[in-house]
């Protein structure tokens, strides 16, 4: 995230594999967050067809830090999407343990988060 500025001006390397249904990811950073220490985050993901062109979606990811940096913590993701008129919709619903909410500094930034989006691919 270079240029970014403050805390998130920092490089990161991901790769990801997909199956079927499934999806597993990893991103790296030896300066996460631009603190000079390491941060993983590892993910898992699902994707299911249903009726209607509806797409459910679900995940987990496990945040790994280094203990100078802070907890490290788990986040889910459940939600819905759906492609119309050449926009994708999307209804989310994503949380964190208790230990992300401690390392965001706010509970209301990373607890019980319902997003609507709407997005364009060009």
């Amino acid at each position: 995230y270079p240029g970014t500025g403050g805390g998130a001006d920092f490089n990161e390397i991901y790769g990801s594999l997909s199956y079927s249904y499934f999806s597993f990811g990893i991103a790296h950073s030896s300066n996460f967050l631009n603190l000079d220490e390491d941060g993983t985050y590892y993910n898992l993901g699902f994707e299911y067809g249903l009726p209607y062109d509806i797409t459910l979606m679900a995940g987990i990811g496990y945040q790994d830090l280094d203990s100078d940096i802070g907890e490290s913590y788990t986040d889910y993701l459940i939600g819905v999407s759906k492609t119309m008129f050449d926009l994708d919709f999307a209804l989310t619903w994503t949380d964190t343990d208790s230990d992300g909410e401690d390392f965001a500094g706010d509970k209301d930034l990373v607890d019980n988060i319902f997003s609507f989006s709407v997005s364009k691919t060009f």
